[in-house]
């Protein structure tokens, strides 16, 4: 006894040709831009309020954007719109360095909104009664004058050359965990959805 089995590959190869061309890529982009909502959903939430003290719950939300995947650019990112500087380096630590000049590292004596911000009188170039000066030998610093008729001084920045800053945002590490754990289903997922509605 024998038994003949005939398998026409033309038909599945020219499908499998199809689904590769026009299904996969809408697969893959679907699949980039769930997971990069779902990095951005941890980045805006814990990750920040654990970094941060947050004062400002917006800060996050209005700083990162995301770019979307496409079926002709199969990438997507998350980015920073607002381009701090200092969000890249307590994401990774490193020096702080002015533009020019000194950088104004605001003391204690600098009382902030409840947003989290210096109001615009009391920064360095608002600030009233204010002057510049290396007192008591402890390096540069905005002083303001102050109390009746400005008999008492208080130092509201010191002026630096540089700062460091420490790696204090998990920004790389929490993004990569989410995308490591919600990509492959994600992408089961959609690719099961394209294998049915291919034609």
């Amino acid at each position: 006894m024998q038994l003949k089995v005939k398998i026409q590959t033309k038909g599945v190869l020219k499908f499998l040709e199809r689904l590769h061309r026009k299904q996969l890529p809408f697969a893959t982009a679907s699949t980039l831009n769930e997971t990069i909502f779902a990095v951005r959903k941890q980045i805006v939430g814990s990750t920040w309020n654990q970094a941060f003290d947050v004062k400002n719950t917006r800060a996050a939300t209005a700083a990162f954007r995301i770019r979307k995947a496409s079926k002709r650019r199969l990438a997507a990112s998350i980015y920073d719109r607002l381009g701090r500087s200092s969000l890249a380096l307590h994401a990774s630590g490193g020096t702080k360095r002015p533009r020019g000049g000194r950088l104004a590292i605001p003391t204690s004596n600098i009382k902030r909104t409840a947003t989290g911000k210096i109001s615009k009188s009391k920064r360095p170039q608002g600030l009233k009664n204010s002057f510049v000066a290396d007192l008591n030998g402890r390096g540069l610093g905005v002083w303001q004058r102050y109390g009746r008729k400005g008999s008492k001084l208080r130092l509201m920045y010191d002026l630096e050359r540089t700062a460091r800053i420490r790696k204090r945002f998990k920004f790389y590490e929490d993004a990569e965990k989410v995308a490591l754990r919600v990509y492959p289903k994600a992408f089961e997922r959609n690719f099961i959805k394209a294998v049915r509605t291919a034609r």
